[in-house]
């Protein structure tokens, strides 16, 4: 689940930023890519946190 989730709102951060600043700050920006990797990695390290914390 939080692997979906975070995929879910990654895509829909670069969805909205395209809306937003336009597609040529896809290219231009860094931080938009950094952001997106932030919120796919926070998606996977709390799945692999609770893959951790089941019996």
């Amino acid at each position: 689940m939080p692997l979906i989730l975070s995929l879910i709102t990654a895509t829909l951060f670069l969805i909205l930023t395209g809306a937003t600043y336009g597609v040529e700050a896809l290219v231009t920006n860094a931080w938009i890519w950094m952001v997106f990797w932030w919120l796919l990695a926070s998606g996977v390290s709390v799945y692999i946190l609770s893959e951790q914390a089941e019996p």
